[in-house]
């Protein structure tokens, strides 16, 4: 609702804004949550677009249902937005662009990372590093 709220606001003074609600739907299963079946457990690490439904089927995957619960509650409310699932920007290649930009920087970012918050994990990321993740 805050994004949705600075929309508002910068619409309010005259600039074009639109909410866009992003889904993170390549974000892998860290643990099985409480009440859902153990079956799940065969899909730690994997990414929830591509773990099916634990709520009956209702929806294509577990991250589909998730984000339907969240749009659901948007279109009640009558929020206007556009939604974007990670996995399709990356099946589309909307970010390559982005994401090239940003490997190429990464030990750049790692240490400003580090300057800005203090995380120093991210200090030495390259390229090399973050193709050898993606493996």
């Amino acid at each position: 609702m805050r994004a949705h709220g600075i929309a508002l606001a910068v619409q309010n003074v005259g600039y074009k804004a639109e909410l866009i609600t992003y889904s993170d739907d390549m974000d892998g299963l860290r643990k099985v949550p409480a009440n859902l079946p153990e079956w799940l457990n065969a899909y730690l690490a994997k990414p929830v677009s591509v773990i099916p439904d634990p709520y009956g089927g209702c929806h294509t995957s577990y991250g589909s249902h998730m984000s339907g619960l969240l749009l659901d509650g948007l279109d009640k409310l009558g929020v206007k937005y556009v939604f974007q699932s990670a996995a399709e920007a990356y099946k589309k290649g909307i970010l390559s662009k982005q994401i090239d930009i940003l490997l190429k920087n990464s030990t750049r970012l790692g240490e400003k990372i580090t300057e800005l918050v203090g995380q120093k994990v991210y200090r030495n990321i390259t390229l090399f590093s973050c193709l050898q993740e993606l493996r």
